[in-house]
């Protein structure tokens, strides 16, 4: 089953409560039957979803610790990025980044949720001079260690937060915030939504963001995505997002896999 994930909870509750109930009673009908077979059927699915769903979530995290720690790889290749090569890695980077509006300058502030070892922000900072001041946040300990290291003089700019969590990032003081791969793949539709909340809330006014990695219903190449989103989702989504200027574009290399670009109002 597709339900939003607040739903099936209170659905779940709900059934769980006439379940409780019918096996109490005393004198049962048919249809209090059925209503035990049917509610002990979407329980065992919801638990069912919910371990599978727990599953993929420990996967991806030891996926990403794993690949932390593979120092003698290029960085890309340790945030996840195995799979491409260097030269497509920047590609694809360079196709997003050079949409963002306004765009990245030289002595910026960036900030990206779910950085892992720093591959694209370290791409984005060289095509800057190094001059950027940079921040990150990943829930994988080995990713955040590692980025440390490559930003070595800015160590407490980095956290171990999941991209749903509140930053320790003051309102409005960021030029520039991304997500590259992570929150429009391995979230739910509702994470999303507060994760970009927490995004918005972070880029300064007339800030540019930038997420990549979702996939409408009817994409191809669904991978380790989570949810499926609609573009017009976000587009629907703006005003209670603040922000404007959605731009979408198809990421070179990743099949029907799409991001947007956007400016906090």
């Amino acid at each position: 089953m597709s339900f939003d994930k607040n739903i099936n909870s209170i659905v779940f509750l709900c059934l769980l409560f006439i379940f409780i109930k019918m096996i109490c009673k005393k004198n049962r009908d048919s249809f209090d039957y059925f209503l035990i077979i049917f509610s002990t059927s979407w329980i065992l699915l919801y638990i069912i979803q919910s371990i599978y769903a727990y599953k993929k979530r420990q996967g991806i995290f030891n996926w990403f610790q794993k690949d932390a720690l593979m120092k003698d790889s290029p960085l890309h290749a340790r945030s996840g990025w195995g799979y491409l090569s260097t030269t497509n890695f920047n590609d694809m980077t360079d196709d997003w980044l050079n949409n963002m509006n306004p765009p990245v300058k030289d002595g910026d502030s960036c900030f990206e949720m779910g950085c892992g070892v720093g591959a694209v922000l370290d791409y984005i900072n060289t095509q800057h001079n190094n001059s950027l001041t940079i921040g990150g946040s990943d829930f994988s300990p080995n990713a955040i260690e590692g980025i440390k290291d490559v930003f070595n003089k800015t160590p407490d700019n980095f956290f171990i937060l999941n991209m749903i969590d509140k930053h320790p990032v003051k309102d409005n003081s960021q030029d520039h915030v991304i997500s590259a791969g992570a929150l429009g793949m391995y979230l739910n539709k509702n994470e999303m939504v507060t994760a970009i909340k927490e995004a918005v809330r972070m880029t300064k006014p007339g800030g540019s963001l930038c997420f990549t990695h979702f996939l409408e219903k009817n994409g191809n190449n669904n991978g380790s995505i989570i949810d499926r989103v609609d573009k017009s989702f976000w587009i629907d989504m703006q005003d209670e997002l603040g922000i404007k200027n959605i731009q979408f574009g198809t990421l070179k290399h990743q099949g029907d896999r799409y991001y947007f670009t956007c400016t906090k109002k």
